[in-house]
């Protein structure tokens, strides 16, 4: 059923929502009411594709923080697979995933610590140069 077709970005956008998740364009403008031609159109304004672009990343980030979430279990399941009763190469499977997991987790905690320094960094920056603008009347 096609979204309702009305004056309201936002419900355009919903609607286009198929195609922002990598469904063709001619899908997303059938479930929008437009055409397709339309939808190629909008592709060409920087500010929708910008949100797009963001609705995308909200995507991404949704589904990071799911993953995030199974982790324990997950690593659980590894763990109970390195009992002694398991079969031994089901172990030392176990016991890579468990060792690649945690360096890859260790690397990906340290580099959200150094871009959270280097932004908070670039902050404080900007408002010394704010603040020594103002001071100075510029």
């Amino acid at each position: 059923m096609p979204c309702p077709s009305t004056a309201d970005e936002r419900q355009t956008r919903c609607c286009w929502q198929p195609w922002v998740v990598g469904r063709p364009s001619r899908f997303a403008a059938h479930k929008a009411g437009v055409s397709e031609a339309t939808v190629y159109r909008r592709l060409q304004e920087p500010e929708f594709v910008k949100e797009l672009q963001k609705f995308q990343s909200d995507i991404v980030q949704r589904a990071a923080a799911t993953s995030t979430a199974a982790m324990t279990e997950a690593i659980k399941t590894f763990l109970a697979l390195m009992q002694p009763s398991t079969p031994p190469a089901v172990r030392l499977g176990a016991a890579r995933a468990i060792i690649d997991t945690g360096v890859n987790l260790r690397a990906m905690a340290d580099t959200e610590q150094r871009i959270a320094a280097l932004e908070q960094r670039q902050e404080a920056a900007e408002n010394r140069n704010s603040s020594y603008a103002l001071r100075n009347g510029n």
